[in-house]
């Protein structure tokens, strides 16, 4: 008996990420075609070229793989890409990051080519602040491939080497423009959570998504319901404080190494009042317990100790 439970809940899992994964795709991206004004045809062509390469040689890695991991890589990738087209959805429809948040999605060449999911902007009184996110949604339990990740991150900030190529700004500047073109020196901070909890925004997005185009009342009352639930639910509170930790060793880390920590530190700042905003949301102790959150805790304060005890250590 329990097995058909079984087969049933992946089914229905299943039928929930299917549902987001087509909504994504009525969801717009950046594409590289549109910038010819910045850069020219050959150079796009090239990028492409590029894209399609690296692309086919992820193919050939899951031929090589066996069916049944084959199949776990697939599901893994499903499930990456419906919490990445979830989270935009959430930062920009929930402020899951704060009313001053506004997420754009990278290219599918920066996702590739320089591992970015999302861009998030912030629209300060002056200013606006870029962070990239790295999005995980596979990979709780494993330590180690979080640990790669972040180690990796460390060192793009330690060299400022992490770039997005095709980014189209959401926020203009006080000439009514919109920037339009490469930006570097990004901060890049890895965000997840566990299956459980990401299974649960899951049910409730995909809910959510299945009434669209209902205009009775009904319909309409549980969307308002709905999209409450998700903009109060506990788990963004557990993305800041990822987002928070990896900041917070970024800066240790730079100050060791005599470099400028300005831009993070006001980050940090930004991160920090959205925090503060959050607090009547109840952080409670299973999301608190998350085994992503506390992998990132506990990476990080082992690379500080690492850091201070190793000279000249190379990430």
């Amino acid at each position: 008996m329990r097995y058909f439970e079984e087969i049933e809940n992946r089914v229905s899992k299943e039928q929930i990420i299917s549902r987001i994964l087509e909504y994504g795709e009525r969801c717009e991206r950046i594409d590289p075609v549109e910038f010819e004004s910045i850069y020219s045809p050959e150079e796009i062509r090239k990028d492409l070229e590029c894209l399609a390469h690296a692309e086919k040689k992820i193919e050939e890695y899951k031929q090589g793989l066996t069916s049944y991991e084959r199949e776990i890589y697939e599901i893994n990738e499903e499930r990456g890409k419906a919490f990445e087209i979830l989270l935009a959805d959430q930062i920009y429809n929930g402020e899951w990051l704060g009313s001053s948040a506004v997420p754009v999605r990278a290219s599918r060449f920066d996702d590739v080519k320089n591992g970015v999911d999302i861009v998030v902007e912030f629209d300060r009184e002056d200013e606006v602040e870029r962070m990239a996110l790295v999005v995980d949604a596979s990979t709780s339990s494993d330590v180690g491939y979080m640990e790669r990740k972040i180690k990796k991150n460390i060192e793009k900030v330690i060299k400022g080497s992490l770039e997005v190529k095709y980014f189209q700004s959401d926020i203009s500047d006080e000439n009514g423009e919109y920037f339009k073109g490469k930006l570097e020196n990004l901060i890049p901070v890895v965000i997840g959570a566990d299956r459980q909890n990401i299974n649960e925004i899951f049910d409730i997005f995909s809910e959510l998504i299945s009434l669209e185009g209902n205009k009775d009342d009904d319909s309409k009352s549980k969307r308002q319901w709905l999209r409450k639930k998700l903009s109060n639910h506990p788990i963004q509170d557990l993305f800041l404080n990822q987002i928070e930790t990896q900041l917070k060793i970024y800066i240790s880390i730079l100050k060791r190494e005599d470099k400028p920590t300005d831009d993070i530190e006001m980050l940090l700042g930004v991160i920090k009042e959205v925090m503060e905003e959050k607090k009547e949301i109840d952080f409670s102790e299973e999301i608190n317990n998350d085994r992503v959150l506390c992998n990132i805790r506990a990476i990080c304060e082992d690379l500080l100790n690492e850091r201070s005890n190793i000279k000249g250590v190379n990430y």
